[in-house]
């Protein structure tokens, strides 16, 4: 499971049971294997669970479930309708799947006319579409108007966009463990295990945290990287977390850096606790796709251990960093070398920017130091909101 996942399938729910918002259960949890590109997921759905619930939430897929597979077998949400005619279903688009450009490693996949057709008929035929980012829900609201039409459908769809939120007292609970994380230097077959780093001073420790999706982002940045290290030397440590070294060594060719290898989520909070980063970087093209994909959840992540986000100028990290306040925004990439520079001689700006940073994540961004967080999700899932004819 990818950390995506756990804010969008994870956590709310388990924030909804804990605050008694709703009751909740989960069919099923799929292992994902971080070296695949896409896993489709086995989607395990019990009658006795459905006639219990009032709302059931479908994870983003390109199985054809919201349209007949024959004309003998009714689609999955019509089955599931006529088990529980009082059911609202929920089918939840994680990223702009419209906007993949031919370099992401999903292009081929995703635009499909097969798969394209699936996800816009799961769309329709559903009576809300989750999202987690304010601009994709804007972008499908448009997408949808004509989808309508083109499939003559009049059910009406509601476009919902859910928060993304931490739970600090669950995250830190997991950081006391106190597990060793393991960090693999690139090329070396002995893996080093450390506690929590020690930072250095005039030193700047740069992670970034990337899957294989951040490829042609991270290939962006390649020239600009090369430059810093170059420029700064042994002042500029960088780590990156998640992809295979050999792609790495792929796109920052000459670049030095620290291979970390992938962690399940139930060691990942710990290991960003323990890699103690003085800056995370989210290495970004200017592209609509990423302005509609991206949701805060790196930035909260790196927030809440205290550590300050740098990133270029889009949404959504615009929406919540204040450059050189709460974290560093990049008006052009040629400013990375002279903005590190700056930074590792003034390393206590990196300490002001995580800190403010931090109380901003724990006073809005969380479920247990913010209501108003919680009560989104009570207003989401209300079901009268969705009775019929409303």
């Amino acid at each position: 499971m990818k950390m995506k996942d756990f804010y969008n399938y994870i956590l709310p729910y388990v924030v909804m049971n804990e605050k008694n918002i709703a009751n909740c259960a989960m069919t099923s949890l799929t292992k994902w294997d971080d070296q695949q590109y896409i896993t489709d997921i086995d989607m395990l759905l019990f009658s006795k669970q459905l006639l219990w619930a009032d709302i059931v939430v479908f994870p983003f897929t390109t199985q054809p479930i919201g349209w007949d597979w024959t004309e003998d077998t009714p689609s999955v949400y019509d089955q599931i309708r006529t088990l529980n005619p009082d059911v609202r279903i929920f089918y939840t688009v994680d990223f702009n799947f419209y906007e993949i450009n031919d370099r992401h490693p999903l292009y081929s996949y995703m635009h499909s006319p097969e798969a394209v057709e699936a996800i816009e008929l799961n769309m329709v035929h559903a009576d809300a579409i989750m999202v987690n980012n304010p601009e994709l829900l804007a972008y499908l609201q448009e997408k949808v108007k004509k989808l309508k039409v083109d499939h003559d459908v009049e059910r009406r769809l509601n476009l919902i966009c859910m928060p993304v939120a931490t739970h600090e007292e669950l995250i830190y609970e997991n950081i006391r463990v106190g597990e060793t994380l393991e960090v693999e230097q690139a090329h070396d077959a002995h893996p080093e295990r450390v506690e929590q780093l020690k930072k250095k001073d005039g030193v700047i420790r740069l992670g970034m945290v990337l899957t294989r999706y951040y490829e042609d982002d991270l290939r962006a940045f390649q020239k600009e990287l090369k430059a810093a290290k170059k420029a700064m030397g042994s002042k500029l440590e960088i780590f990156i977390w998640g992809l295979d070294p050999s792609e790495c060594d792929n796109l920052l060719t000459g670049v030095e850096y620290v291979h970390l290898r992938p962690k399940s989520i139930i060691h990942y909070h710990r290991g960003l606790h323990n890699l103690n980063f003085d800056l995370l970087f989210i290495p970004l093209k200017k592209t609509v796709y990423n302005a509609t994909s991206e949701n805060l959840g790196k930035w909260i992540e790196a927030s809440i251990m205290g550590t300050p986000v740098m990133t270029i100028d889009q949404f959504p990290y615009n929406s919540v960093i204040r450059d050189g306040k709460n974290g560093f925004i990049l008006k052009k990439k040629a400013d990375l070398t002279s903005r590190l520079k700056k930074l590792a001689k003034k390393k206590q700006d990196l300490v002001k920017a995580g800190q403010i940073s931090r109380r901003l994540v724990r006073e809005m961004f969380t479920y247990d130091h913010n209501e108003e967080t919680a009560e989104v999700l009570r207003e989401v899932f209300s079901v009268k909101k969705y009775a019929k004819g409303e």
